[in-house]
């Protein structure tokens, strides 16, 4: 279903502005983005193990179980936009919900968030995902 004729999409919502060429840039955008995270989900795994079987506890290890939290963090959050699109969603902050500013989805294609609410969310240490 398209934009223009999804029924769920109010003429004042972010991705009603839309054209379905925008739709699939976003879309090819969001994809080579998860493509890449799951590479490097899949490296950062791999050279876990590598140095786990190593013995090696040292800072290489730390990083990587970084990469790891950041890199599926990436993908639930890539996927959600995704989902988003294909709901007639896409562009509504998840807190206030109003349209989060195109220069932040261009750098951000998957942001969750509109400046305003990622700046003054309590985000505690453990959650990573701000945008």
């Amino acid at each position: 279903m398209s934009l223009a004729t999804n029924p769920l999409v109010a003429d004042t919502h972010p991705t009603s502005e839309l054209t379905t060429i925008d739709v699939d840039a976003v879309r090819s955008e969001l994809l080579a983005r998860r493509a890449e995270h799951s590479a490097r989900l899949q490296n950062a795994q791999n050279q876990t193990i590598t140095l786990v079987d190593n013995g090696s506890v040292d800072v290489g290890l730390a990083f990587e179980r970084f990469s790891i939290d950041r890199s599926r963090d990436a993908l639930v959050d890539i996927d959600a936009a995704i989902a988003d699109l294909d709901e007639g969603t896409y562009g509504s902050c998840r807190t206030c919900d109003r349209p989060i500013a195109p220069e932040r989805l261009e750098a951000i294609p998957h942001a969750r968030h509109c400046i305003a609410c990622a700046d003054s969310a309590p985000f505690s240490t453990g959650d990573r995902r701000r945008p």
